[in-house]
């Protein structure tokens, strides 16, 4: 029986093509050999007494790319509990009807899989299924209905983030129909739904109330979607949740109504809810009553709504496990006092047009695993104070754009992390500093440089990761540079030389990827460069 096996998956591994990078190997498949026991096989998973093959885990996670096809051939292997093809590339392959067939299979991800068409109904007859992710398939997945989801009543795990539900006329509002096909699901899943993520699946219409109803699932995710309307209240029900993620949809209400999710969830002594995700809808009210209720929080994000208010160091100080905070474009106050060190230590922080000034915050100084900070319009008025250029360090994305920060830059140091830095329309003086050596943007328009231009190509560090340069609205001199061997990946490229004539490099025709390149208000002359006219 079990030989009858290790040949089907011998044909198996010839559907799969490797196009193989010549300094990596390939070493996926290498245990795949005919005369070894197929059970021993890598990503292959047998039950001891029988041979059955009940799992195949070839998901893929390389720089290599392996490509291949969905074939009949595998309902040979009918005992199949376990499958996971996601990131293997299947070329736009639709999903096949009689992937239905595989009636015992719990486990089906096909995320991430390059796969087009129309989800097939047929998958309705995995009656024993458990887990189903087709998510990542670039927008080409579609479901013109969803109503085979109410055969799948063991369902734990729904991630269909990307398929196009846009057709599914007005699956939303079939939730609330009595005994339609998916209010019926959902009504049966509400006991064993766990995970449900719709992510950016077109589709539009408000929350149902029926989905308060799910007292188990821990991840709720409708972000990128058009939902309107408001949140239905009493998703306090919903005392599982530990990500709840509405985000960049069109949802209306106040904050501390819409978080009467959280004040239910007050009331159990250890509430799970770790991740809220908010940011981009119309939402509008004050967070200073909501906080404290929300200190076990590791991701807090509500940008881009109407809220306002004041916001003090005794607002966060319980929010030891905090992460990410994302505050950004709204019109709330953050106030902290001088001598505040807060309890968490934050990777991500985005404050942008929250008014922090005008002193520059002193507790940024405690912060030191920061990979992305946004305190740009934030109406700070001061000196950066040195300290802060030491836990820039290990930051990837910095931007402090729009303020009125004074001071010279230092010369940033080549090991640092940062691959964008957006320093512009702020008081920063002094000549250019260098850049670290994966900087890819830096920004530092606007500002009060100084200084001749002529040193950029050294300042540049020989850095061909550099996509953007943008030194416009400075007091820069002298004639632009002739740097041909620098800056080869350059897309953008923003200066403007106001004081001196000068003439275009002949090496500017060699940045092939340069798309913008603008050179206001100059006193150039000359002919224009022979590598420009080709």
């Amino acid at each position: 029986m079990g030989s009858k096996f290790c040949e089907l998956l011998t044909m198996l591994v010839t559907w799969f093509s490797f196009l193989k990078d010549l300094l990596i190997p390939s070493n996926r498949f290498s245990s795949w050999v005919a005369d070894e026991a197929c059970c021993k096989w890598s990503g292959v998973g047998c039950q001891n007494r029988t041979g059955h093959v009940l799992t195949l885990d070839l998901r893929y996670n390389s720089s290599e790319v392996v490509q291949g096809q969905l074939r009949e051939s595998l309902l040979g292997l009918p005992y199949l509990r376990y499958i996971d093809l996601s990131l293997i590339d299947f070329k736009q392959m639709p999903i096949p009807e009689f992937i239905g067939s595989l009636s015992k299979l719990k486990y089906l991800n096909l995320s991430n899989a390059n796969l087009k068409g129309t989800v097939p109904d047929h998958l309705g007859n995995l009656s024993s299924l458990q887990s189903l992710d087709l998510s990542g398939n670039s927008f080409s997945l579609k479901a013109n209905n969803l109503d085979w989801l109410s055969c799948l009543s063991s369902l734990e795990v729904l991630d269909l983030g990307g398929v196009d539900l846009s057709s599914a006329v007005n699956w939303l509002d079939a939730i609330n129909i009595f005994n339609s096909p998916i209010s019926n699901w959902l009504v049966e899943s509400s006991h064993t739904l766990r995970y449900l993520s719709l992510t950016r699946c077109q589709f539009h219409g408000s929350i149902p109330d029926a989905f308060v109803n799910f007292t188990l699932l821990a991840v709720l995710d409708f972000s990128y979607n058009n939902l309107h309307g408001s949140i239905p209240h009493n998703f306090g029900n919903m005392t599982s949740l530990v990500v709840f993620d509405l985000a960049f949809n069109s949802l209306e209400g106040s904050v501390p109504a819409i978080l009467g999710l959280i004040q239910e969830l007050q009331h159990i002594k250890h509430s799970p809810l770790r991740e809220l995700h908010l940011s981009y809808n119309k939402l509008n009210g004050s967070l200073e009553r909501i906080l404290p209720q929300l200190s076990e929080l590791v991701v807090l994000e509500v940008a881009s709504n109407s809220l306002q208010g004041l916001i003090t160091e005794v607002h966060l100080r319980k929010f030891s496990s905090l992460r990410a905070l994302d505050l950004s474009k709204t019109e709330l106050i953050l106030n902290a006092g001088s001598n505040w060190i807060p309890s968490f230590q934050l990777e991500t922080l985005g404050l942008q047009s929250c008014h922090m000034g005008p002193k520059f915050p002193q507790w940024l100084q405690n912060q030191k695993k920061v990979l992305k900070m946004d305190i740009s319009c934030a109406s700070i008025s001061d000196t950066t104070p040195n300290w802060f250029w030491d836990v820039s360090l290990s930051m990837k994305h910095l931007n402090l754009a729009h303020n009125k920060l004074r001071g010279r830059l230092p010369d940033l140091s080549p090991t640092a992390s940062l691959l964008t830095l957006d320093l512009s329309y702020n008081l920063f003086s002094g000549t250019l500093p260098h850049y670290p050596l994966k900087m890819e943007s830096p920004v530092l328009a606007g500002n009060a440089f100084s200084g001749p231009i002529s040193p950029i190509c050294d300042l540049l560090n020989v850095n061909n990761a550099l996509r953007r340069l943008d030194l416009s609205e400075n007091a820069l001199s002298g004639s632009l540079p002739n740097c041909r061997t620098y800056g080869q990946n350059m897309v953008f490229w923003i200066w403007d030389i106001t004081c001196c004539p000068a003439k275009i490099p002949d090496s500017i025709g060699h940045l092939v990827h340069l798309k913008v390149w603008t050179l206001a208000e100059n006193n150039f002359h000359g002919d224009v460069p022979n590598s420009l006219r080709n």
